[in-house]
């Protein structure tokens, strides 16, 4: 774990694992939260803004992470389950350049559970690590415009659901009924960083 001073008054966390990450974050919130502005968590980092005049320091922060369980996963354990249609656009394609038939490339995807890493891109935009490695495929070269609210996408080491429709440039595999953004609700957001998630396969009407 490193710690370093970004800009005036931030400080950036760096952690050899997303795991630890999801540890430390989740311990800074409850030990420390009435004396942060904003606590940011990244893939493998977190940022940290202390409040004004709170006199939280780069040596105070490292000696609250000190005494945080870093678990595998992180504290919250909650597992979600995202039914699935497995029928993307970019479904064949992936599977073509993976030399795969379209059903090993479900069946793998399917078969992992996934761990929410961090939120970011857009409002409740997980980002799940877990992924087979033999389903890495890069980002499209040139993103889509518009990518319809549930997409089940893949990209890079991460798999994801577009909670509402946005640009975007991950590759589409599938697609949910599963709200994962909702303003309207006390708790927008249903993925949370440690969730665990699972996506099961559904053949819709």
């Amino acid at each position: 774990m490193d710690i370093h001073l970004i800009g005036p008054d931030a400080f950036i966390v760096e952690f050899a694992t997303s795991e630890r990450a999801i540890s430390g974050f989740n311990h800074l919130k409850k030990e420390i939260s009435h004396l942060l502005d904003e606590v940011i968590l990244g893939a493998s980092t977190i940022v940290v803004k202390p409040a004004r005049y709170s006199g939280v320091t780069k040596e105070g922060i490292a000696e609250i992470l000190k005494s945080a369980k870093f678990e595998e996963g992180g504290p919250e354990q909650k597992e979600v389950e995202i039914p699935t249609v497995y029928d993307g656009q970019d479904l064949k394609d992936v599977a073509s350049h993976l030399r795969l038939s379209v059903r090993e490339v479900i069946d793998m995807h399917c078969a992992e559970t996934y761990t929410v890493s961090f939120i970011g891109f857009a409002p409740g935009f997980a980002y799940l690590t877990g992924l087979n490695p033999y389903l890495k495929v890069p980002r499209l070269s040139s993103p889509r415009a518009q990518v319809p609210k549930g997409s089940v996408a893949i990209a890079e080491n991460y798999s994801a659901v577009y909670p509402n429709s946005s640009p975007g440039g991950w590759r589409l595999i599938g697609r949910t009924a599963v709200e994962l953004w909702d303003i309207s609700a006390t708790e927008p957001a249903i993925l949370h960083p440690g969730y665990k998630v699972r996506f099961v396969e559904r053949r819709f009407k």
